[in-house]
């Protein structure tokens, strides 16, 4: 998933537990246009990515790729969010898979 190019629709913000306690995490449906695999009923917990997509729940496939940050000391690097609607080449990529796949935006 890091560095690909990816479809994201968020379905909804949950609630789940974890090893560490009760945690929020985004349930979505993603397609990994860099590889072509689809993944349906996604749970994701990095925060940012929560909080990124958390308005955009019912909308739109959000088109993103997904890097690491910088580490702060003592933790891992965290999971970023990055628009990529305004790079024609993820663009055209993203709609040549919506004409094969037009089920996924249903």
């Amino acid at each position: 998933m890091k560095g690909h190019l990816l479809l994201l629709r968020p379905i909804g913000v949950v609630s789940t537990t974890t090893k560490y306690g009760e945690t929020a995490a985004i349930h979505l449906d993603m397609v990994d246009l860099t590889t072509g695999e689809i993944h349906l009923g996604v749970i994701m917990y990095p925060k940012l990515i929560i909080s990124a997509l958390r308005e955009r729940v019912g909308g739109p496939p959000v088109l993103a790729t997904v890097p690491q940050g910088k580490a702060l000391e003592g933790q891992k690097p965290p999971w970023l969010l990055t628009d990529r609607t305004r790079d024609r080449t993820a663009v055209a990529t993203a709609e040549r898979f919506a004409e094969a796949h037009p089920e996924f935006f249903a």
